[in-house]
C-alpha cells in the first residue's frame, strides 16, 4: 500500500504515514457520524422521557391545584397548556430525530460511493521500475567517534 499524498510505501494497518503525517488510506475522519450516534441516542431517551416526566408534572400540578380549591374550569385550561407544551416538546424531538436520520443516511450514501472507486496501486513490475528514493537528510549524520591519537608530554 501507498502513501495518497508521498507515494512512500507504508505497511498495512497504519493509520498515518511516517514520512509526510497525512492519513494512510486518503481518507478523512468523519467526527460527524460519531456525533449522530450519540445525539441519536439522546434523542430517543428524550422521546421517551419527557412524556412520562411531562406526565407526572401535570396530575402532579392538577393535583395541587384541586387541593388548593381552584376551579374545575382554571384546572382545565392549565392541563390543556401543560399538554400542549408536552405535545410540541415532543414535535420537535420527533423532528430533530427525523433530521438526525436523514443527515446519517446521507453521510452513509456518500461514504458508500467511495467504495467502488478505484486506487492506483502500483505492480510490482513498476515498484521496480522506480528509482530508489533520496535518502533522508538524517541517514548517516551519527558516527561513532574515532579515538585521536594524541601524543603525551611527559617524555
Amino acid at each position: 500500500m501507498y502513501c495518497a499524498s508521498c507515494g512512500k510505501a507504508v505497511k498495512k494497518g497504519v493509520t498515518y504515514c511516517t514520512r509526510c503525517g497525512a492519513r494512510a488510506d486518503g481518507g478523512t475522519e468523519h467526527a460527524a457520524s460519531k456525533l449522530s450516534e450519540s445525539s441519536f441516542i439522546t434523542l430517543v431517551a428524550g422521546l421517551m422521557g419527557i412524556p412520562i416526566a411531562g406526565l407526572g408534572v401535570v396530575i402532579g400540578l392538577m393535583s395541587v391545584m384541586k387541593e388548593m380549591g381552584f376551579s374545575k374550569e382554571l384546572i382545565i385550561v392549565f392541563m390543556s397548556l401543560g399538554f400542549l407544551l408536552l405535545l410540541a416538546a415532543e414535535a420537535v424531538f420527533i423532528w430533530l430525530l427525523v433530521q438526525n436520520r436523514a443527515r446519517a443516511d446521507k453521510e452513509k450514501g456518500s461514504s458508500a460511493g467511495l467504495k467502488g472507486v478505484e486506487t492506483k496501486e502500483l505492480g510490482a513490475a513498476q515498484v521496480r521500475a522506480l528509482s530508489e528514493p533520496m535518502p533522508s537528510v538524517t541517514e548517516g549524520a551519527t558516527r561513532p567517534f574515532e579515538a585521536i591519537p594524541h601524543e603525551s608530554k611527559l617524555s
